[in-house]
């Protein structure tokens, strides 16, 4: 009986045009004509044939092909990781033998469930201690959730390309989890009629002749190569074919990945100490154990890696890009595409083919501004992903100095100078160039409205209400302070923030009338 094939959408031409129909009157109230003659109707029905076809063509896409895709767009299928545990072993007496890396121990549960086997990474090293005026041997040993197998039989080759056997115990163990160091190969062995292949991580550098095999995590096999035929070429390839009708077994490590952990109450003993010389405790906390990455999980990986920007080809990827590198430590970063912001002639600064980048470094600063070292090092990371058409500059941001004058009227169960503090610490609040004008930051460019801190006035802690505000600001700290041309906005560059000078505000409180 043959297989069935998956169905993962049994919508037909006619669902699809029917749900397309449907849709008109929500998108398209003007489109009245329904008709089959109508020429929307006929591009509905050339985009159902078409996602028709798609979805026949999906459904038809196996488990190993949709692998090898995710693979291609970067996921990581890893294999599974055994657990880990640090064991404090003690003798009272001078121990009657020596247990070297690979040596087996039994885990039980304190809640009685299933015994679960360990290897030591390295030599059990004992010495000599004096522990409450008792001399012990003690010393400390890592051990993983993993057994031995040898000698499994694994099938017979029947010549063809890219064979795959499955493994008897799951899951096959090929490395050691990380910050592990085992001190022996946890590589898998296999035999093909008795003489020994090698485990290579994939076969891609592998010649044609090559005794090599792989191990595929996700489906706990022994994978063989090509032989050579895909390229056409005997000299090259991925791998040996085994020869037909060869004999293949194999020696493994496997662990039950998350089912393999322990708590630091299980009770440890090693296979070999039949007499109980050795006392053994578990140190510190257990590390769980991981199964092999699945297709869920390789999918996941997949989408992530597609919505990582790696490339600064619109504003928002110069800005993300450069915002997500943790070397730089920016707050901020403002991509003005089509100017070069430093110049200052209006009309030499338009340049279509130019991206202009203003960074904020991270700081407590009411005028934040990076280092020559930080702004080069921006650009050169921005030059290596940036489009061969596309020049840049990355800059440090300016500052326009914005205060007030005002003339407030307080509730008269405040105190003036209450109003006051409260008045500046909403304005610093305000014009923050890392969290004002509701959370993001003042934005780059935004002119200053007599209205908006008018608002800010109005709404500040014991304020009945405003009589009268000024809005002021200057080119420098030499500059005097002066109301901008109208009186109603203070015109912020492109490049620049707010710096609120709060030490010149100037407020006049008095009590209610």
């Amino acid at each position: 009986m043959a297989i069935p094939l998956p169905k993962l959408d049994d919508r037909r031409f006619a669902d699809l045009v029917q749900e397309l129909r449907t849709l008109i009157p929500r998108y398209a109230p003007q489109w009245t004509d329904h008709n089959a003659s109508d020429p929307g109707i006929t591009l509905i029905e050339l985009f159902a044939w078409l996602s028709e076809s798609l979805m026949y063509r999906i459904d038809q896409v196996g488990e190993a092909s949709e692998a090898r895709f995710l693979e291609l767009l970067g996921a990581s299928f890893a294999p599974a990781s055994p657990a880990v545990v640090t064991l404090r072993v003690v003798a009272r007496t001078p121990p009657t033998q020596a247990y070297f890396a690979g040596e087996r121990l039994i885990a039980t549960p304190a809640d009685g469930g299933e015994p679960l086997g360990f290897v030591t990474a390295h030599d059990l090293v004992l010495r000599e201690e004096v522990a409450q005026g008792e001399t012990v041997y003690a010393g400390s040993v890592t051990a993983l959730q993993m057994e031995r197998v040898s000698g499994e039989p694994l099938g017979v080759s029947n010549g063809e390309r890219f064979q795959a056997f499955r493994l008897g115990r799951p899951h096959v163990v090929t490395q050691a989890p990380d910050g592990v160091e085992a001190v022996f190969s946890l590589a898998p062995e296999v035999r093909v009629d008795g003489e020994s292949w090698r485990h290579r991580r994939d076969l891609l550098a592998s010649a044609a002749a090559d005794h090599h095999f792989t191990v595929e995590p996700r489906i706990n096999a022994v994978r063989f190569g090509d032989g050579g035929r895909d390229a056409g070429s005997p000299a090259r390839g991925a791998g040996l074919i085994p020869p037909r009708g060869a004999a293949i077994d194999a020696d493994y490590y496997f662990t039950l990945g998350a089912r393999g952990g322990v708590d630091a109450s299980a009770r440890f003993a090693f296979a070999r100490d039949a007499g109980g010389e050795l006392e053994v405790s578990v140190s510190g906390t257990p590390l769980a154990g991981r199964d092999p990455v699945d297709l869920r999980q390789a999918r996941e990986q997949a989408h992530a890696l597609l919505r990582t920007r790696v490339r600064a080809i619109t504003a928002e990827d110069f800005e993300q890009i450069v915002l997500a590198e943790p070397a730089f430590s920016l707050a901020r970063v403002e991509c003005v595409p089509g100017v070069d912001l430093a110049e200052t002639d209006s009309e030499a600064a338009r340049q279509d083919d130019f991206v202009s980048l203003v960074i904020v470094p991270r700081g407590t600063s009411s005028r934040p501004t990076p280092s020559d070292e930080l702004i080069g090092a921006v650009a050169a990371f921005i030059d290596r992903r940036r489009l061969l058409t596309t020049r840049h500059r990355v800059l440090a941001p300016h500052y326009t100095e914005v205060t007030l004058s005002a003339e407030v009227v307080a509730e008269a169960q405040l105190p003036d100078e209450r109003v006051r503090e409260a008045i500046i610490a909403d304005l610093k609040a305000f014009f923050d160039p890392f969290t004002g004008a509701g959370g993001g930051g003042w934005p780059f460019g935004r002119d200053v409205h007599r209205s908006e801190v008018f608002q800010v006035l109005e709404d500040s802690e014991g304020v009945d209400h405003v009589e009268r505000l000024s809005l002021k600001t200057r080119d420098d700290a030499s500059s005097p302070w002066r109301e901008p041309a109208g009186g109603e906005r203070i015109v912020i560059p492109a490049r620049n923030l707010v710096d609120f000078a709060a030490g010149a505000v100037s407020i006049r409180v008095r009590g209610e009338r």
